[in-house]
């Protein structure tokens, strides 16, 4: 007996320092992952987790060798193996052993009674909890897939009652999931056994108990030699996989969180405000940041205010001009009128970039400021940026940089060294969702310090004291998601993906070249224009044309006529996370397209052909808006 406890208490030790033990590896695994994955190294990861940790039954896996996964899988395995035989072996004896019917009887129905009641208090309590949980905000996450793994189809939950009863024998020991029908048949050979009485069913009782006998043989010699070894390499394995990562959408943290929730509430939330505003401040060289703008045109308007401020809070009232380069966004100048400024436009020179004669002779003592995105909308890096900057300064006027096109450069050079004084930054692109993605918007709007006071801020959010622009922080939980997305690019990753779009988009324009032509034969930035005026002229095909062409190839159409300096535009951005087989796509269907503007133009005035949509009646939309949904 001495000897047993002592082994019983081995294992349980043994037990307890393989779970600390798969605890301590398995967070060592993750954030060893999350660090070679945030170090640029994730193929380092890639080849660890071939090694150790990969399913080797998934698509894909063919060369991997996935030992802790095989360790694992085999342990359960080997425990599954034992599930059927040990409930069917004991139950049979059991009943099987017992003398009087009528105690079995009173036994039988005392167990069904307080399996029932157990049953009924076990799914009140669940209920109750779960809906508390529920109710709390807690682990309110969706699991994709949960019922296509579970098998759940929607029937009948009743059939549980039906298939209790197996249609065969082998039907009741063929899987794990048939313990119910390996249970009725163990009570009914058991109560068999018992009316048959002991004498003629001696055979059967003896090669039951000798098969109990070695099945809990075989489960001791698996618990006792394998199951810690097993728990530490499932537990290790779990941690690296899948990590805390798999709990956070199930945790309340910021999606509940409430905007008027005591300041002591909110400590999470304005970390998340504090570390995102400092990592972009560092980024684009500005002093101080403001996440309350909705997205990117409400972040011009903000940017705007804080040069009228400025100048108001000077007394320099006569400074009521803004300039804006022609091939600006559209909402710059719109932008500039809101605030009461008098929209100075001046024309572009040659190369696509800003005039310096035409901005010398538009800079005077009325002048504001200067809105201006660079690279800019033709995708070309204004290399004149800093004597443009300096001339707006030497006339007393302040610079504002639309961040649109942040993505080009980002982390290689900063705005505030270009010599900007404020900024926005369309955090729900640059930082964060797929060019065109759609979704909420963030517009955070950085600023130099000589502007800081005129920040708006949250006075729940931010401090004491404050002038908004939007309730509360803004659409808060976008600027979450784009911190996310800052850290998981780290310092290293940030300037990765500016390259890589610019690289894509220079491969994208060469591949094209040679059928349909740039606007400015150069190497671009993030985007170029393609200048499809003399495509025009040989075939009567418009850029619209080609525009609508492109849905039948499945591709979503660029911009188009847009900048309006280039006639017959299509502006076209890969952005850094397309690959080159994809850009070797779309470059594809690009000649095919220019091939049949030659060949069949009117093909091209009809498309798109296999939409659902055709054309629809744009100056009828635009003149009669249908902007209320009304029940037929």
């Amino acid at each position: 007996m001495e000897t047993k406890k002592k082994h019983e208490l081995s294992l349980a030790k043994r037990m307890a320092i393989s779970l600390v033990c798969g605890l301590v590896a398995g967070l060592a695994f993750m954030f060893l992952r999350e660090h070679l994955n945030a170090s640029g190294q994730a193929q380092t990861w890639t080849t660890i987790n071939n090694l150790l940790f990969q399913d080797i039954t998934a698509d894909g896996a063919e060369r991997a060798f996935g030992i802790f996964y095989i360790i694992g899988q085999l342990f359960i395995k080997a425990l599954q193996l034992v599930i059927i035989p040990m409930v069917f072996t004991s139950i049979s004896l059991a009943i099987g052993s017992i003398a009087d019917i009528r105690t079995m009887g009173r036994i039988s129905a005392k167990t069904l009674f307080w399996f029932l009641l157990c049953s009924f208090l076990a799914l009140l309590l669940a209920g109750c909890v779960g809906y508390g949980t529920y109710s709390m905000g807690l682990f309110n996450t969706h699991i994709e897939g949960l019922a296509e793994a579970s098998g759940s189809t929607g029937s009948n939950p009743l059939n549980v009652v039906l298939n209790i009863i197996p249609s065969n024998i082998i039907t009741a020991f063929g899987s794990n999931g048939a313990v119910l029908s390996s249970v009725f048949l163990a009570v009914a050979i058991g109560l068999s056994m018992n009316t048959l009485g002991e004498s003629r069913t001696a055979t059967l009782r003896r090669l039951l108990g000798e098969v109990n006998d070695v099945v809990v043989v075989f489960l001791n010699f698996i618990v006792s030699n394998f199951a810690p070894f097993a728990v530490f390499v499932l537990l290790t394995r779990t941690f690296a996989i899948y990590g805390i990562d798999y709990l956070k959408p199930a945790l309340p943290g910021f999606t509940a969180i409430h905007p008027l929730a005591p300041r002591h509430t909110t400590e999470g939330c304005r970390e998340v405000l504090d570390t995102i505003r400092k990592y972009l401040c560092e980024v684009t060289g500005m002093a101080d940041m403001t996440f309350q703008p909705s997205a990117g045109a409400h972040g011009e308007f903000t940017g705007v205010l804080l040069i009228k401020q400025y100048h108001d809070s000077r007394g320099d009232t006569k400074r009521n001009k803004i300039i804006v380069p022609d091939s600006a966004h559209g909402t710059n100048p719109a932008t500039a009128a809101m605030c009461g400024y008098q929209v100075v436009n001046i024309a572009s020179a040659p190369n696509g970039c800003v005039d310096l004669e035409a901005l010398k002779a538009a800079l005077g003592d009325d002048t504001a400021g200067l809105m201006l995105t660079n690279p800019n909308t033709v995708g070309i890096f204004d290399e004149n940026i800093l004597e443009i900057t300096r001339l707006v300064h030497e006339a007393g006027g302040l610079c504002y940089y639309d961040g649109a096109n942040l993505n080009a450069v980002m982390g290689v050079v900063r705005p505030g060294d270009m010599g900007f004084d404020c900024i926005h930054m369309n955090l729900h692109k640059t930082f964060a969702t797929p060019h065109g993605g759609g979704g909420p918007g963030a517009g955070a709007v950085g600023c130099k310090d000589f502007l800081a006071k005129f920040l708006p801020h949250s006075a729940m959010m931010e401090g004491e004291g404050h002038i908004q622009v939007r309730g509360f922080a803004g659409n808060f939980l976008v600027v979450v998601k784009a911190l996310t997305y800052i850290m998981t690019l780290g310092r290293e990753g940030i300037p990765e993906a500016a390259k890589n779009a610019v690289l894509n988009a220079n491969y994208l324009m060469r591949r094209i070249q040679g059928t349909f032509e740039p606007a400015f034969d150069r190497i671009c930035m993030h985007e170029f224009v393609l200048d499809l005026s003399g495509f025009k002229k040989e075939t009567g095909v418009s850029a619209l044309d080609v525009a609508k062409s492109l849905i039948d190839y499945g591709m979503h159409p660029p911009t188009m006529y847009f900048p309006m300096i280039v006639h017959e535009a299509l502006m076209l951005e890969p952005t850094e996370t397309e690959s080159k087989d994809t850009l070797d796509w779309a470059a594809e269907v690009y000649r095919k397209l220019y091939e049949l503007g030659h060949t069949d133009p009117e093909y091209m005035h009809g498309a798109p052909h296999n939409a659902q949509i055709g054309r629809p009646d744009e100056v009828k939309a635009a003149r009669n808006p249908i902007v209320r949904y009304t029940r037929a």
